[in-house]
């Protein structure tokens, strides 16, 4: 009976630790040679019912795909643009953009990716609901030959590319033409793999395109498996089963540093978490009020609460071209925020209540008890959310704690917060400033990049001194894998690549 558990145990472990191990082959002389089985298994903690991304609209969908599927470009750590499918674009004024395109690409079915196809990918998402708004400014484009396209904006912007490029997928027009929704039951591109099976909800298999007019895979075989569970997702890695997982949670990330089988990639993310205050009321309405409340903002201190965050001081992420610190920059002191309330004329305090809908409030019980040291009595209450965002969207809130991110780099859309154009939308505390305004419309309206960086620059100053809005801190996603899997790349936005990868 003991010799049966032993095999038994000896064939499970053989099955769990498959993915890049080595299998012995006979060679030439006769003797045998160890291979690496080039094969992956990537864990998710999530698989949509669907594999168009631009349906599905999650970070999980777009990695499985972006294997499959081409992009017009794609974005380098800075969120600047790299070529792909388009080799280039010049936006010569703000309702013209030119691109040019390659002709080196095909679809797995061996057909040659052309103009129309792009043309069709880009104008395909004004008919889906979760894009419409990505191509809103999109008026027509324009085929002038088989490597050169003209888009036409409906209205001047300047940052229209930004969101075609963290949006469009290229399909083939005359497949998903005849085929309709079918042609996501076994998605046809031009990426590196092939799409191989789907089991919606549980499991994408993904194999090497032999054929590929670019560089051929080194892996042979991707399988993306679905763990939602946070801890069933980490022992998934820690016992072998999978070879790499897209989330460690901060309680997991010691044990994970001590194994040795594994290693693991921390990155910043733009998951921007920031203080809001109301300025169209009292005390807020008072600059001196609200810079005391940033010296009172111990974002080391709600970094370290979170375990998954760094503290930031701009709405802008540092890793990000145009981000800027300001020399005006608000540190943590509760020496100066007493000062600072005394020349306000609230030396005896006041009384405040911040809005919260989460059940997660140690940030803001921190923030509470620093206040209560310069003499603030802040009172939380904990709302559904419907009922917070009302009160938010309706400006009847005092102070709150938020966050949001950024898929595209658009530096406009990271400071629209504190925009006239973006009232009760991204710009919740109600601040309005000429001369931000004024810096906001160079930075959406020139075609001009270095124009563009100095009056986001500005506009970064001014946001430090007046302080509607307190940035605290910015997420960080962790990821875990093999030891000798290699080459994986990870984008600030979450998408893995393992369109390089293999083991080592």
């Amino acid at each position: 009976m003991k010799k049966i558990l032993v095999l038994i145990l000896a064939l499970s472990l053989a099955l769990v630790s498959c993915n890049g191990s080595k299998t012995s082959t006979a060679d030439s002389a006769g003797g045998t040679s160890e291979a690496i089985v080039q094969e992956a298994t990537v864990t998710l903690n999530g698989i949509t019912n669907t594999l168009d991304v631009n349906i599905a609209n999650f970070t999980n969908t777009s990695t499985i795909m972006y294997h499959v599927m081409d992009r017009l470009m794609t974005f380098d750590d800075e969120f600047n643009f790299v070529p792909a499918v388009l080799t280039k674009f010049e936006q010569t004024d703000l309702m013209t953009i030119e691109c040019e395109m390659s002709t080196e690409y095909i679809f797995h079915n061996g057909d040659a990716l052309k103009a129309e196809d792009v043309q069709y990918s880009i104008l395909r998402l004004k008919d889906i609901p979760q894009t419409a708004s990505l191509v809103e400014d999109v008026k027509d484009i324009e085929i002038v030959d088989e490597t050169h396209l003209v888009i036409h904006l409906e209205n001047p912007k300047n940052n229209v590319m930004r969101s075609l490029v963290g949006s469009v997928i290229i399909v083939n027009k005359k497949l998903m033409e005849e085929q309709g929704d079918d042609y996501w039951k076994a998605p046809i591109g031009s990426g590196p793999f092939k799409f191989s099976s789907f089991i919606p909800g549980q499991e994408v298999v993904v194999e090497k395109w032999i054929d590929h007019p670019f560089k051929v895979a080194k892996l042979d075989k991707i399988t993306f498996k679905n763990i939602e569970d946070a801890t069933s997702l980490y022992i998934a890695l820690e016992t072998g089963e999978t070879d790499f997982i897209n989330s460690i949670q901060f309680t997991d990330k010691e044990r994970a540093l001590e194994n040795t089988a594994i290693k693991i990639e921390e990155h910043q993310t733009t998951r921007t978490a920031f203080i809001s205050m109301n300025v169209t009321t009292e005390p807020f309405d008072n600059l001196l009020v609200r810079q005391a409340i940033a010296h009172a903002t111990d974002k080391e201190s709600y970094a370290l609460l979170a375990g998954d965050a760094v503290p930031i001081n701009s709405m802008v992420p540092e890793f990000v071209k145009g981000y800027h610190l300001a020399e005006n920059t608000l540190t943590y002191d509760l020496d100066k925020a007493k000062a600072l309330l005394k020349e306000a004329g609230y030396e005896n305090g006041f009384s405040i209540v911040c809005s919260s809908y989460s059940a997660d409030t140690s940030r803001i019980e921190l923030l509470q008890a620093d206040l209560k040291k310069i003499g603030v009595d802040m009172s939380i209450e904990n709302l559904e959310f419907g009922v917070f965002l009302d009160k938010v969207l309706n400006a009847d809130y005092d102070i709150l704690f938020g966050s949001w991110g950024n898929t595209t780099g658009n530096l406009t859309d990271m400071l629209n917060c504190y925009s006239e154009t973006s009232l009760a939308e991204s710009n919740i505390s109600f601040y309005t400033n000429p001369e931000v305004e004024n810096y906001y419309k160079i930075a959406t309206e020139t075609i001009d990049e270095n124009e563009k960086l100095e009056a986001v620059k500005a506009i970064q100053e001014i946001a430090a001194k007046d302080v509607p809005m307190i940035p605290t801190t910015a997420g960080v996603s962790r990821f875990g894998m093999k030891k000798n899997l290699m080459d994986v790349k990870i984008s600030p936005v979450g998408y893995v690549d393992l369109r390089e990868a293999y083991f080592e």
